[in-house]
């Protein structure tokens, strides 16, 4: 029963500091794990950071690891942004002391219209460093769709109404350029979620 209440206020404290998150622009690596394919605006800049417990149950070395990663999004050029990251893992865990410096340069092919969707292509290079630094080089391709769906509440009843729902659609495709024996060469994740913003 304590796992399950530790479990529920974890749960409960993640979605608050989701709520009080900017939903309109999802971005790679937090807790919904889907992007938007809308930059940021031109010469924009926005600071981020990302904070991750986790306990390590089947590491030798330790229980504790916490993932820090600051970012900076850039609206270096139309249409368009570069987004520098630096996750690093504090703790007792075996990644303890490690991290990776990444960039992602993301493009928007087409604003969304009535009919069709937002398309984005994202390219990124990670390379880790510390402890695991012999991990290699990884490279990242990602296609991002966003469409918007109306609101929930056209008569307008709800202090929401306004607030449109929106699909995003997330397929990416990795690949670790000089890898360790532990590490796999290639990999894919895609995703989906509606979100109300």
């Amino acid at each position: 029963m304590r796992p399950f209440l530790s479990a529920l206020l974890l749960s409960l404290a993640a979605a608050s500091t989701v709520q009080a998150a900017d939903h309109g622009n999802l971005e790679t690596s937090f807790p919904l794990e889907v992007e938007d394919a809308c930059p940021i605006g031109r010469n924009g800049i926005a600071a981020q950071i990302l904070t991750r417990y986790r306990d390590l149950r089947d590491d030798p070395e330790g229980r504790n690891l916490v993932e820090v990663t600051p970012r900076i999004e850039w609206g270096a050029f139309p249409n368009g942004q570069l987004t520098p990251e630096l996750p690093y893992f504090l703790g007792n865990g075996s990644m303890a002391e490690s991290g990776e410096v990444g960039i992602e340069a993301l493009y928007n092919l087409n604003s969304e219209s009535l009919r069709f969707p937002a398309v984005s292509i994202a390219a990124g290079l990670d390379k880790a460093c510390g402890v695991e630094g012999d991990a290699g080089l990884e490279g990242s391709v990602s296609v991002l769709a966003t469409l918007s769906l109306g609101t929930f509440d056209r008569r307008g009843r709800s202090p929401y109404s306004y607030v449109a729902l929106q699909v995003h659609l997330n397929a990416t495709y990795f690949h670790n350029f000089d890898p360790c024996p532990r590490n796999a060469t290639t990999a894919s994740r895609s995703g989906s979620a509606t979100v109300s913003r």
